[in-house]
């Protein structure tokens, strides 16, 4: 194709374009990568499948992958269990403190994943408090690991529940009682089938996230060898790459099948629509409420016990045997640490939730309303798919393989600023694009319909039309980007070095080298950063609800 024919081809299809190119260098390219790696040795020569018989033939390697998958299992049941109580409890009961609950039991979210398992190790440790609730057993092995996996990943099953919960449809509630049926029918007919979509998907999102996450097996699996540790021994503790992408590869396998059911379940609780029929009337039960009361706000203080341990601790000069309250833990320069690792968290967090919130919002735009060819949306949907079921810990790897050649231009990213955001944006992606997609086709075709009638450009319509209308979507995903910026360990615990850390993989490296008051302070500053933003969204949305309440008509009195 001569440079005449490119000019006369529709900017849509140039731009989409230049994004598959992009997706291509930061997504296609390092997974091609990983597999070429795991069929060469140490020297880059091919050996075909002889890396995947010396990990059958590995010590250790092949229990991993089972004690992975049992351990994910157990906490599988376990969470959504108790995740199904609780949103349960706060969708159909009319317990006292629901809504607090409903807040409370999101605290771990602002966490990394490897925060609980420092929290269980203070509260019911060898020296802690609590550790006679383990009646003798160890903390450190399958045990913890499940225990940090459950309080992990509870947040998590709790708002897919909660959702699944509120969409049943009220009328067959209503039909249900018209036609007889007591509570316990209602909730075996109409409450179950009605959330079926969302215990699978709980289900499956706890297992991968227990399967797949990093931190709570490398604070409480000790000796028990786990997939994902095994990877980050494999390569930074050995240096055996080739190793490390075998067993990626086989830690990839289960978590792209449980992504894949995870969709299909998804999208069956999208073919189910949306709640109608009006608010679920609830009447009040003693009884119930008074169990479902005792049951929720137990499970929530234990989850803000296991946190909270790790705040308290931060400002404590040694637990359990010095607990005088100081601020030394976070005189980072006096420990051999400093703030740096904090601070390039924020500037990380910053430019991730920008950057990928305008990239995603503007290329979802592309490929669904701005006239980007099917062919090529087809195949950027698709690619997209992809991050989902890419553990951090595999992405981080296959930036390993794919930027750090020093022959080639790939390699001037290799170690920057600039790769960390890349590496970032692409493992949110999937979310974020959903997320957009299902904005925008909230929005009228009407409009775009309009404005090239009226000859204005399709840009000005997406800035001042479109744009605006999806503005809480817009800081939604903000929020998602900052936040699970600051918290992820796994995605960039491979591409930080010295002169470039995180604070996130800065707790780790306090916690290998012993120091539990930094790591806990680390901690407790991602924590307090997450909440301050989460405080600033709250903030903008009630004075933008306040806002768009006045009437300028009446003199800027609220409308009645």
């Amino acid at each position: 194709m001569n440079v005449r024919r490119i000019w006369r081809l529709p900017a849509a299809d140039v731009g989409g374009a230049f994004l598959l190119y992009v997706l291509y260098v930061f997504l296609l390219h390092p997974v091609f990568m990983l597999l070429t790696r795991s069929l060469e040795d140490d020297d880059g020569d091919f050996v075909g499948l002889a890396n995947f018989s010396a990990y059958l033939e590995t010590p250790g390697l092949p229990a991993a992958l089972v004690h992975s998958l049992i351990v994910a299992a157990v906490a599988t049941v376990l969470t959504v269990l108790l995740a199904f109580v609780l949103a349960y409890g706060t969708t159909h009961t009319k317990m006292p403190g629901k809504r607090l609950c409903s807040v409370l039991v999101l605290a771990p979210l602002f966490m990394p994943s490897m925060l609980p398992g420092i929290g269980l190790v203070y509260l019911v440790g060898a020296q802690g408090p609590l550790g006679w609730l383990l009646c003798g057993h160890e903390l450190y092995g399958p045990l913890g690991v499940i225990m940090g996996s459950v309080f992990f990943c509870l947040p998590h099953a709790t708002l897919l529940l909660r959702t699944s919960l509120e969409r049943v449809d009220r009328r067959l509630y209503a039909a249900a009682s018209g036609l007889g049926a007591g509570a316990v029918r209602r909730f075996l007919t109409v409450t179950l089938p009605g959330a079926r979509y969302g215990l699978v998907s709980a289900a499956l999102v706890t297992f991968t996230l227990t399967l797949t996450d990093f931190g709570v097996p490398k604070v409480l699996a000790g000796n028990y060898s786990m997939l994902s540790t095994e990877i980050y021994r494999q390569v930074i503790g050995q240096q055996d790459f080739g190793m490390g992408a075998v067993v990626s590869l086989v830690l990839l396998l289960p978590t792209a099948l449980t992504v894949t059911l995870d969709c299909m379940a998804r999208r069956g609780q999208a073919r189910m629509g949306s709640a109608s029929g009006g608010a679920l009337f609830l009447r009040a039960s003693p009884v119930r409420d008074s169990c479902f009361a005792v049951v929720i706000w137990t499970v929530t203080a234990a989850l803000l016990a296991v946190c909270g341990m790790v705040l308290v601790a931060s400002f404590m000069v040694f637990w359990p045997y010095d607990l005088s309250l100081c601020l030394d833990n976070y005189a980072f320069e006096n420990l051999g640490y400093s703030w740096a690792p904090f601070l390039t968290s924020l500037r990380l967090a910053f430019c991730v939730a920008v950057f990928g919130t305008g990239l995603l919002f503007f290329w979802a735009w592309l490929a669904g309303r701005g006239g980007m060819s099917s062919a090529l949306a087809f195949l950027y949907r698709g690619l997209l798919l992809l991050p989902l079921g890419l553990p951090g810990t595999v992405l981080g790897l296959t930036y390993i393989f794919a930027f750090n050649e020093p022959g080639s231009w790939y390699g001037v990213l290799y170690g920057s600023f600039f790769l960390l955001v890349a590496n970032t944006v692409i493992h949110f992606s999937t979310v974020g694009h959903m997320t957009c997609s299902v904005a925008l086709e909230k929005v009228d075709r009407n409009c775009e319909n309009a404005g090239r009638l009226l000859g204005v450009p399709a840009w000005s319509t997406f800035l001042r039309v479109i744009l605006p209308q999806c503005a809480g979507t817009v800081a939604d995903l903000f929020l998602y980007l900052f936040i699970n910026t600051l918290t992820t360990v796994s995605a960039v615990v491979f591409l930080c070095s010295a002169d470039l850390t995180v604070a996130s993989v800065s707790v780790l490296q306090m916690y290998d080298s012993g120091n539990l008051g930094p790591a806990s302070a680390m901690g407790t500053l991602i924590f307090g950063a997450a909440g301050v933003a989460v405080l600033i969204r709250l903030a903008l949305a009630e004075a933008f609800r306040r806002k768009k309440n006045i009437s300028p008509v009446h003199g800027g009195k609220a409308r009645v």
